[in-house]
């Protein structure tokens, strides 16, 4: 609270202390940019705004209860998270051991002399970012381009062919059991939904649902009251 800007920006009085000579109020009464307001002040606040939303469209996420495939879709993509943190975990541990053996070897490039950059250099090329005009100053050193193709092909064909089988078997083996987990979270949501209803609102439910009256079947054919009649058409029966 005390990272709000609008704590350090607010208006909070009438007088003519915050507009010009005049006495006219320039300022706005809330603001979230002023002077008063330094840039980590608004850096950190800009952060937490950005963890907030995120989280704001991870409550979104619920909705997806109104579509069984949807819903298996989200707890399937839960399920494999797994995998791809064992993925990531073997990524990092690559990455610095690469970077500490880079350090070690013997080059003329200035700019590559210290472990936050080779630490940089790597997860950039991990991630297919790395300039690559920076390519061309490896070929300067042969010792650092071995190296280099190493890590490149280590990460490239063997780490990331790996996560397609691990995600692929993970799909396959939590799949068929996704629809029942699926129904299962969509039950989940619906009693946590109706604790918050009152108890005014569920009787008129109720009341209006008429499970005291008994269901026919056919034509002068009653039977249990307490359920729900759907009509379906004759021809899905043939």
């Amino acid at each position: 609270c005390i990272q709000e800007p609008i704590w350090h920006c607010g208006v909070f009085s009438m007088d003519g202390d915050h507009g010009d000579d005049h006495g006219d109020h320039s300022e706005v009464l809330f603001a979230t940019h002023c002077d008063r307001v330094d840039g980590g002040t608004k850096r950190i606040y800009s952060m937490f705004s950005c963890l907030a939303i995120l989280l704001y469209w991870t409550l979104m996420l619920d909705f997806s209860i109104f579509s069984m495939h949807i819903s298996a879709y989200v707890l399937v993509f839960g399920r494999v998270l797994s995998e791809v943190a064992l993925f990531i975990m073997a990524l990092i541990f690559l990455i610095i051991s690469f970077s500490t053996a880079m350090m070690a070897l013997e080059h003329e490039l200035v700019d590559f002399a210290d472990f936050g950059t080779w630490l940089l250099s790597l997860t950039q090329m991990s991630l297919a970012m790395f300039p690559q005009a920076y390519y061309q100053l490896f070929e300067q050193e042969a010792n650092l381009l071995v190296v280099i193709i190493i890590f490149v092909l280590i990460v490239s064909i063997i780490l990331v062919n790996l996560l397609v089988a691990q995600l692929n078997q993970a799909y396959q083996h939590v799949y068929t059991d996704m629809q029942g987990y699926a129904r299962l979270n969509r039950a989940s949501v619906i009693v946590t939904t109706l604790e918050g209803i009152s108890a005014k609102r569920w009787a008129r439910f109720l009341q209006g649902m008429k499970f005291e009256e008994r269901l026919e079947f056919n034509e002068g054919d009653v039977g249990l009251p307490g359920g729900v009649q759907i009509m379906e058409s004759v021809v899905t029966m043939l």
